[in-house]
């Protein structure tokens, strides 16, 4: 340990550039005046120095990822293209620097009490806000993450994209969630999906599997009391209209089967701009091939629910059910009543 790096007995002092007290951490007003007088960049150098001074207080800014996201292309200037600074670029820098004008002051995060996680995603962008009650019972901000998509990550489907928010906070967030249980907070129950279903197949499944060591439990955002979670919330919009906006019915193929070592179901999802969701698990009792089918319909019909669809389409290799579905068949066995009765209601639901 390096003395001259630390400091003990204090009630305030600077630290590694944010300043340290008993109510939580602040960020040094040397660091925010940086930012805030600094000249306007006329190249892409310069624009990278104020990018690095910017995120260096990542932490402090909810989806810094997407307030940025006006910067990239004179990022990508190539050396012998001109660098010309935007009316766009003017407006997102001004809305950083009002946003520091006044910054948060972040939580220490507290032993022996619940920590909640938010998540969101937007069309580009994913984010999350980890946050805690203090001794007050007043909620408050331990840290922001948030990341730009790739080009090949925007074509996800928007259920996706909460669920690698959810994977790449806990990845980034270890060190403060894995010694404590967390609560994960979404809009969309797609994630409660993802945290109880022992999805099998996919780049879904490989995230589940690398939460598994953690200890989660789902909570949906139904209301919303605190402000920092309707900032949260705001900033990452977009994500709203796209899952629940629908001009075409979204398609549904369904597929169940019973074996000796188990019942299997999947489900495909084509959303409306054909981007095609997979989902693939294995239910824990033992069933019939009916039986199966009308588990994997029933699934996929809460699932696309959960993601705020209204119309669906609906194909299955089952015969059967599709034809007990539309009255063509009579249902007798006394088995699969039930099953008929809760698909009918869930597609209720459904205009």
């Amino acid at each position: 340990m390096n003395s001259s790096k630390c400091a003990f007995g204090v009630r305030a002092d600077d630290f590694l550039g944010f300043v340290v007290h008993k109510k939580g951490i602040e960020i040094n007003q040397s660091k925010t005046k940086e930012i805030l007088e600094t000249n306007l960049p006329s190249k892409k150098k310069e624009l990278q120095y104020l990018l690095g001074k910017i995120n260096f207080l990542r932490r402090f800014i909810s989806n810094l990822s997407g307030r940025i996201e006006a910067f990239l292309p004179l990022l990508r200037l190539k050396k012998e293209d001109v660098f010309k600074w935007e009316p766009q670029n003017q407006k997102a820098f001004e809305q950083i620097k009002a946003y520091l004008m006044n910054p948060p002051v972040l939580l220490h995060p507290l032993r022996n009490k619940l920590i909640k996680l938010y998540i969101a995603a937007s069309n580009n962008t994913i984010g999350s806000m980890l946050a805690q009650e203090d001794e007050n019972c007043v909620k408050r901000v331990i840290y922001y993450r948030s990341r730009v998509l790739n080009f090949a990550e925007t074509r996800y489907h928007p259920s996706e994209k909460l669920c690698l928010c959810l994977y790449f906070s806990f990845i980034k967030l270890k060190q403060y969630i894995k010694p404590n249980d967390v609560y994960v907070y979404s809009h969309f129950d797609i994630i409660k999906h993802m945290l109880s279903k022992p999805i099998l197949h996919s780049r879904v499944g490989k995230w589940a599997l690398e939460l598994t060591e953690y200890s989660l439990t789902y909570q949906s955002l139904n209301y919303v009391k605190s402000q920092i979670i309707v900032d949260l919330i705001l900033d990452h919009s977009m994500v709203e209209e796209s899952l629940n906006a629908d001009i075409e019915p979204r398609k549904l193929y369904f597929d169940g089967f019973s074996r000796k070592n188990g019942t299997g179901v999947g489900i495909l999802i084509i959303s409306t701009k054909n981007i095609p969701t997979k989902f693939k698990f294995r239910l824990d009792k033992l069933c019939s091939n009916i039986e199966a089918e009308y588990e994997a319909l029933i699934a996929g019909l809460k699932i696309l629910l959960e993601l705020g669809a209204k119309q669906v389409e609906i194909k299955g290799d089952s015969e059967l059910v599709v034809k007990q579905l539309t009255k063509e068949y009579n249902c007798v066995k006394e088995n699969l009543i039930l099953y008929l009765v809760t698909s009918k209601e869930l597609l209720k639901c459904f205009d």
